[in-house]
């Protein structure tokens, strides 16, 4: 079942953001009230990235080591562009040549 959900959080982050808000204490903990304004920003903008925010603060005790490092780098390569296609490749593929 924690694999299912793991898979699912990398598709789909704000649906399990939203289960793990409703159905669990697992946002809660690692976003205190005063700062529900971040939470909503990391939902809206960055949600692989604040899902794993949120797992290293309830799993690992808010502790950032190299391996956390390291998954919240991917996560944010994730969240801003890993799989974007700038306007030169697009233009590229059209056989459009890009403006200067």
């Amino acid at each position: 079942m924690g694999c299912l959900l793991a898979l699912l959080g990398a598709f789909f982050p704000r649906v399990v953001l939203v289960l793990a808000y409703l159905l669990t204490s697992f946002v809660h903990r690692a976003v205190p009230s005063p700062a529900l304004l971040w939470a909503a920003l990391g939902f809206v903008f960055a949600p692989t990235s604040f899902l794993w925010f949120c797992a290293v603060q309830s799993w690992y005790g808010g502790q950032w080591g190299c391996f956390q490092i390291l998954v919240m780098v991917f996560a944010l390569s994730a969240d801003f562009g890993a799989g974007g296609r700038g306007a030169y490749e697009l233009r590229s593929r059209r056989g459009v040549a890009p403006a200067t």
